[in-house]
């Protein structure tokens, strides 16, 4: 009876071991390995105890270290995501958006994208009241991508402050329906700190834009 007992608790024991080879063994999962050996152990030949004390003090090192590389390996991905975005500062990034900025009758980068052909296209231009303060009748469209120009000519003719303003596209094909679009802007970054949602940059027309909105970067000279 004695030998059958002891031959059923090795293989309870194998099989255990089995289940657990294919996958990394958890503290729960090692005790409980543990308590099953201890249970079917051969009361003619008990387990030695230094070499029980040896393989639980073993085992418990092995856990500090993953967990200690768990932690590193945390600290590694926090301190990049917060050192990139600083080296954005004072560079020209391109992100999606319709603020323009105005400066001594030089307007920002702005890029028109279309995605499909449009009989007409106007771009209005709104100040930071919501007025309309200019208008560009760009006529026919092929699909893909037009920059923007203003000098900052207002539709009294005279010159606009400088400031930012707003970019609308009114876009229709031959049949009257709307087309599709969106308008990208490059900008300069002046300024970066953390948002709800991650690193936030503001860019120098005062628009604050999030980290991963960002499509390019400037890797030429950094921009005053």
């Amino acid at each position: 009876m004695t030998i059958s007992s002891v031959s059923s608790g090795t293989d309870v024991t194998t099989t255990t071991a089995q289940n657990t080879s294919s996958s990394s063994i958890s503290n729960i999962d090692y005790m409980l390995l543990l308590a099953t050996e201890l249970q079917y152990q051969d009361p003619t030949d008990p387990m030695d105890t230094d070499k029980l004390t040896e393989q639980t003090t073993m085992f418990s090192q092995l856990d500090e270290l993953v967990s200690i590389g768990d932690q590193l390996e945390s600290m590694e991905e926090s301190l990049s995501n917060k050192v990139e975005p600083v080296s954005y500062l004072g560079r020209e990034v391109t992100v999606q958006g319709d603020a323009m900025r105005l400066e001594d009758g030089t307007s920002s980068d702005v890029t028109v994208h279309l995605e499909s052909a449009a009989e007409s296209v106007i771009i209005d231009i709104y100040d930071a009241s919501g007025n309309i303060v200019s208008m560009q009748n760009w006529g026919k469209m092929s699909a893909g991508s037009q920059s923007l120009e203003w000098d900052g000519t207002l539709l009294n003719g005279e010159k606009a402050a400088d400031g930012t303003y707003t970019v609308k596209v009114r876009a229709t094909n031959a049949s009257g329906q709307d087309v599709a679009s969106t308008t990208t802007i490059n900008d300069t970054v002046v300024s970066v700190s953390n948002g709800p949602n991650g690193a936030e940059m503001t860019l120098k027309s005062g628009v604050a834009v999030n980290y991963t909105d960002i499509i390019s970067v400037s890797l030429g000279e950094e921009k005053a």
